[in-house]
């Protein structure tokens, strides 16, 4: 086992590229490459949810509207 992870999923991760995030984390921290992984994950749009609906709402447009309720058939 090599960055926490098997032989089998590090050896289908170099053919075929890593399929979980934690792997690739895994794999950058073994190869000490982890500097590179703060520019996948940029800071987040918000500091708490209050703000995030806020920023929503702000940006938001026409409120969706429901369809219409099925009769029942008898």
């Amino acid at each position: 086992m090599c960055a926490g992870m098997g032989l089998s999923t590090w050896k289908r991760m170099e053919a075929r590229g890593p399929s979980l995030a934690e792997n690739l984390i895994n794999a950058a921290l073994a190869l000490r490459c982890e500097e590179g992984l703060a520019q996948l994950f940029p800071a987040p749009a918000a500091a708490n949810l209050d703000e995030l609906l806020q920023r929503q709402a702000a940006t938001a447009g026409k409120p969706r509207q429901r369809a219409p309720r099925r009769k029942a058939t008898p």
